[in-house]
Parts: C-alpha cells; structure tokens; sequence
C-alpha cells in the first residue's frame, strides 16, 4: 500500500504521526543505518529554525540539543531553502514521511544532519490508518457540512446508546456508585491507560474510601 497513490499526506498529518510515534519508541536507525536515542522530542517552535526547539538526541556523535525539522519529503530540506538559511543551523534531526533522494540534509555551515524516514517505522496496520485519515480528510472537503453533521450525530447516538447498554449491564452485578466511580476512573484514564484506571477502580473499590471517611 502506498499512501502517495491516494490523497497527498499532509505535513500536519506527518507531525501528528511523528508525535504519537515518540510515545512508543526512543530509539530509532536514520538514514546512514545508526542508531540513535531520542532523549527529549522538542516542543513546538514559535519561529524559523525547525518545527520542534530544545529536543535532545544521542547518537554515535554524542548528545545533541537542537531542532527537529518535519518534512513530506526529503528532498524538502532544499526545497524549502534550508540549506542556505543559517536559522537552520540548530537542526539537529529531520524526520520525513518517504525519501525520495539520497544526499544528506546539509546545513549552510556545512555540516550534515541524519534523518529518520518515517513510513519505514510503521506497521501496515499503522499505515492502514494514516491512510484513513487521510481519506476522511477528502470526504470531509468535498461533503456538505449538513451531512457531515448528520453523519455526527448519529455516530454520537449510537456510542451513547452503546455506553448506556454497557452500564445498565454493569448495574446489574453491583451498585450505582460503584459503577459510576469505574466509569469515571475509565474515562481519566484516556485511551492510553484506561484498562490501567479500570483496573485499578475494581481492585481499589470505592467502599475502600468510604471506610476511611468514617474513620
């Protein structure tokens, strides 16, 4: 499957990819085939000399602090004129979607940076999705808002109806207070530790914290 056959990939879409990818993984191979450490991802720049500032990286080169530069492309590093710019001097990192040319990123002092190719690290489940995303994208541009909103709606009604089914099943092996504090547990949990949360309201009751009131 390639992405490049269908709606073109957004840089916005690739900085949201990169972002969720980070929470996952440290380590990563460039496109020299070293590995390297990403110790801190940056936050968002509010100016010209990459995407992300302050993020840390360790490699065969030792710890570096700098800049993350997002690109569609590889060859976006000319394109965009970074190379003779000298803001772009700080990037220590680009990460691109797909490489579509073999010279290195050079800064306008001459060094070179690695780059990390981001469509390399995917599953093709993971790709499956980017490629969803970017398929919606279309659907919402060329839709009507009214059906758009349409099409919410009812997909909201139907998780409401599939929660409140959940609930009610609940109920019926324990009590209302219960339930609605495994509930909310759930929910502070987001997805990314919400079976963590629900596990811990079940071992950890609510009565637990009703008995150290009373005391």
């Amino acid at each position: 499957m390639q992405l490049a056959r269908g709606p073109e990939i957004s840089e916005v879409e690739i900085v949201r990819l990169w972002q969720e990818r980070v929470q996952t993984q440290a380590a990563f191979e460039d496109d020299r085939g070293e590995s390297l450490r990403l110790v801190y991802p940056g936050r968002p720049n509010d100016g010209r000399g990459g995407d992300f500032r302050d993020a840390v990286i360790s490699s065969s080169r030792g710890c570096q602090k700098g800049c993350i530069e997002i690109h569609r492309l590889t060859s976006g590093w000319e394109s965009h004129g970074h190379h003779r710019d000298p803001h772009y001097n700080q990037v220590i990192l680009q990460v691109a979607w797909k490489a579509d040319r073999c010279l290195p990123a050079r800064l306008e002092d001459g060094r070179s940076i690695p780059t990390v190719i981001l469509e390399k690290l995917l599953t093709p489940a993971a790709n499956n999705l980017a490629e969803h995303s970017l398929i919606c994208r279309e659907y919402c541009r060329k839709t009507p808002s009214e059906q758009i909103n349409s099409v919410l709606e009812e997909a909201g009604e139907q998780r409401f109806r599939q929660k409140s089914r959940s609930f009610q099943s609940r109920l019926a092996r324990n009590e209302g207070p219960q339930i609605l504090y495994e509930g909310l547990s759930e929910a502070l949990g987001y997805s990314r530790n919400q079976k963590a949360f629900a596990s811990f309201s079940q071992r950890v009751p609510l009565s637990v914290f009703s008995l150290s009131n009373n005391e």
